[in-house]
């Protein structure tokens, strides 16, 4: 949510690239600890399942035959439904990484953002109001591909601009 709906031009690529894949390392070796907690649960009906048939090979009584009822099948536990779905939700905003990585950029300036504009032919421009969420539903998948040019001549810009104002002061 804070991704999602917080300020858009706060966000950085290559730490919520790094948080989601911290997450999703985590949520892997929960989903593993779940998993494996049900092939135990899955063994232990199998297991159950046989002594069950081997007691129905020697009994001939109607009553005890009905008493010896199938095991139910094993229900995965909640946890790993809820893994599951989070992991879902996860690769879902992973699609929007690059998105992140082109548009909010620091090295970018109005002549950038005017320069996208022209390209989608409407205003870009984030103001305090623009978040992740409503970039997205712009569509603007199409122009992705121009977009990340301006976006790497804004960081080759900014590179140069940081480099001089070093020097400048080196220089002071």
């Amino acid at each position: 949510r804070k991704w999602m709906d917080g300020a858009f031009l706060d966000l950085e690529a290559e730490a919520i690239e790094g948080e989601v894949d911290e997450y999703w390392r985590e949520l892997y070796k929960i989903q593993k600890v779940f998993n494996n907690k049900l092939k135990k649960l899955n063994a232990e009906r199998e297991e159950r399942e046989r002594e069950r048939k081997k007691k129905l090979r020697h009994i001939d009584d109607p009553e005890q035959l009905a008493q010896l009822k199938e095991e139910p099948e094993v229900t995965p536990p909640a946890a790993l439904t809820v893994c599951n779905s989070v992991q879902e939700s996860m690769r879902d905003f992973k699609e929007n990484i690059p998105v992140i990585s082109i548009m909010c950029n620091k090295g970018m300036r109005g002549r950038h953002w005017k320069g996208m504009s022209d390209i989608a032919g409407f205003d870009l421009t984030p103001d305090s109001g623009t978040t992740l969420r409503k970039m997205i539903k712009l569509n603007l998948e199409p122009y992705m591909e121009q977009f990340e040019g301006i976006s790497a001549a804004a960081t080759k810009e900014h590179s140069l601009e940081k480099a001089m104002t070093k020097m400048n002061e080196e220089w002071e």
